[in-house]
């Protein structure tokens, strides 16, 4: 992005005080500020841990306390229950009961109202942190007897917050993605003895999709006017052939036409 404004100063050769020199009738200074956004996924996740890092308890303790957070799997430290579970159908869900009463409402909906807050080894957080394996092995034995769909179904009326842990195909398919357009369809160029086959002479080659298109993400961020898009799709079938097969098979040039005279590379 550019922008272009008067400058507020004049350079010392244009001040009443320098020695004269010849200048246009008419002269503007401009100065270009140009912006540039630099994106990268590390830099996101960071942002996306930066309350943990400063936050947690461990490491704002004196230097020779501090203990680093190790990982922890499907769940979250410090706070039972919330993790991941296998269903019976082979997905996987995230199941979340963060506070007493949610915890409370978990535990009923998996037919455990005994474990509920009410129980002092399941009153507080801390207290079911002390007793997390004894609450995972309970709700993973309840969600693996269920499909996916039933398990969110139960957390759903029970007003506990859950969901699925979507596959290539479910984004593929999620109504939000598609609203907001993140999936596009990009064709490289077909190889050229293909696409001289296929044309016949002098026509121009067709840009809509060939059986060589495949969806891929859109660009990100969405921006409102200038919205970002897929140009180029990669080269040409076959663009390199040459090139890898006599640089690094040392194949010579009439081997390399042997080859794709028969078929057996592009």
């Amino acid at each position: 992005m550019f922008s272009a404004r008067r400058a507020t100063a004049a350079p010392a050769w244009a001040t009443k005080t320098s020695p004269p020199r010849p200048r246009p009738k008419s002269f503007f200074f401009f100065r270009f500020e140009a912006l540039f956004t630099l994106y990268f996924q590390w830099e996101q996740n960071l942002a996306l841990i930066k309350n943990s890092l400063l936050l947690d308890k461990k490491l704002t303790k004196p230097k020779k306390k501090q203990v680093e957070r190790e990982p922890s799997g499907s769940t979250i430290s410090g706070v039972v229950p919330s993790a991941t579970f296998a269903t019976s159908d082979g997905r996987w869900c995230v199941v979340g009961g963060n506070g007493d009463s949610v915890y409370s409402r978990l535990m009923s909906a998996v037919g455990r109202p005994e474990m509920d807050s009410t129980n002092p080894k399941f009153a507080s957080n801390a207290a079911r942190c002390e007793a997390a394996d004894e609450i995972y092995g309970v709700i993973g034995k309840w969600v693996s007897q269920r499909t996916l769909e039933e398990v969110i179904a139960a957390m759903r009326e029970a007003r506990v917050p859950a969901g699925p842990i979507l596959r290539a195909r479910d984004l593929l398919e999620d109504e939000q993605f598609l609203a907001r357009k993140m999936f596009e369809r990009a064709s490289p160029p077909p190889p050229a003895s293909k696409r001289a086959s296929s044309s016949p002479p002098g026509a121009e080659a067709s840009s809509g999709e060939s059986s060589l298109s495949f969806t891929l993400p859109a660009i990100v961020p969405v921006l409102s006017r200038t919205a970002g898009s897929t140009l180029w799709a990669g080269p040409e079938l076959g663009a390199h052939t040459e090139e890898v097969l006599m640089e690094e098979g040392g194949f010579s040039k009439e081997e390399v036409e042997e080859l794709r005279a028969s078929g057996a590379v592009l």
